[in-house]
């Protein structure tokens, strides 16, 4: 940590060695479970900054890894936009808690996102420049769209044959 700023009833640190929001790295490692992902960053070869360990079947990593830049677009609460500049295929960390309703697109493509580093959201991208959306619909609106729509409908159907035995 390093002291920013002080003040009367304040200390303001900047922590260094904080992973940044969003990062590419060629440098991924595949395991197959929580489990296994869980113990592989607690391994000391572990570097959140320039390693992703993704749950997935399969291993692809580089021999030479290699990162790139992004650049945040947007950012607003359901929809995250970045722009990516990838020497080489790899991963793009979104450091963001992985949550069911989440999608990711590339160009306009659905792309799956896939549990990196045990907590966080990554989108596997081939080399090249890319635009990755991150866009959240809650679990359960379209669900509960229908059902608020089917009980307004009810609703309307009692209220009308109420009135009618009324009159």
């Amino acid at each position: 940590l390093r002291l920013e700023a002080r003040g009367e009833a304040y200390y303001l640190y900047q922590n260094v060695g904080a992973a940044p929001r969003f990062m590419f790295t060629s440098d991924v490692e595949a395991v197959v479970d929580g489990a296994a992902a869980f113990d592989a960053i607690r391994s000391e070869r572990f570097d959140p900054q320039r390693t992703a360990v993704v749950e997935v079947a399969g291993s692809s990593s580089s021999s030479t890894p290699q990162h790139g830049s992004v650049s945040l677009v947007s950012y607003r609460p359901n929809e995250v936009v970045v722009d990516v500049e990838a020497p080489a295929s790899g991963v793009l960390v979104y450091n963001d808690a992985f949550h069911a309703g989440w999608s990711a697109s590339v160009a306009g493509t659905e792309r799956p996102i896939v549990r990196t580093n045990y907590l966080f959201k990554g989108v596997a991208l081939d080399a090249g420049q890319h635009r990755v959306r991150f866009t959240y619909r809650p679990p359960g609106l379209g669900v509960g769209l229908m059902l608020s729509v089917a009980g307004a409908v009810i609703g309307l159907m009692l209220l009308t044959v109420g009135r009618r035995r009324i009159g």
